[in-house]
């Protein structure tokens, strides 16, 4: 059984070619021995042939979506999201291919990897570059923050922990036990 990526995309683009993506996603065919709610069937519903994607990464499920409309210029955006199998899949790269002219955001979370990645430079989607989880005291706790300083803030008001070296201090004097603090940087790819 995989770790689950949980990736997050916003696609922006024309209102048409977005309302298109929103269709195959609310009505698309099942191949047969598949999950009704395979990437690859929204995909296939889109024009890629199932033998296309018979070589790529498609090892991905939709538990969400939310067609967030008209954004102006006619433009509309559409945020979906999948579990992914250990990392993401190629979901974006073969839905460009299909619609070149929609910009896709995504972010992508696999804690078990320790995959925290983004390709939202500008974070005008996600703009989240650090999550902290922690354990301390018996109480779980995490959240996420755009910068740095506003973690280490966070975490200094329920911790003695202020910069990297206290975690790193903390996580070694609590070695084998259930007390932690994590704190990941998305990477921007």
């Amino acid at each position: 059984m995989p770790n689950w990526c949980m990736t997050s995309y916003t696609i922006v683009g024309e209102k048409s070619d977005v309302q298109k993506i929103h269709e195959a996603i609310e009505n698309h065919p099942v191949k047969e021995g598949s999950s009704e709610s395979w990437q690859g069937n929204i995909l296939n519903a889109l024009g890629v042939s199932y033998d296309a994607l018979e070589n790529r990464d498609m090892r991905g499920f939709l538990y969400d979506e939310d067609y967030l409309g008209d954004i102006g210029d006619g433009q509309a955006k559409l945020r979906v999201n999948f579990e992914e199998a250990w990392s993401r899949t190629e979901f974006a790269e073969v839905l460009q291919q299909v619609f070149p002219d929609i910009s896709i955001y995504w972010v992508a979370e696999e804690p078990g990897c320790d995959i925290y990645q983004t390709n939202d430079a500008e974070g005008n989607f996600y703009p989240e570059r650090y999550y902290v989880d922690t354990c301390i005291g018996g109480d779980y706790q995490s959240e996420y923050f755009t910068t740095e300083e506003e973690a280490y803030e966070w975490l200094s008001q329920i911790s003695d922990c202020k910069c990297e070296a206290d975690v790193d201090a903390f996580n070694e004097a609590n070695e084998g036990t259930d007390e932690f603090i994590y704190v990941h940087e998305y990477e921007v790819v």
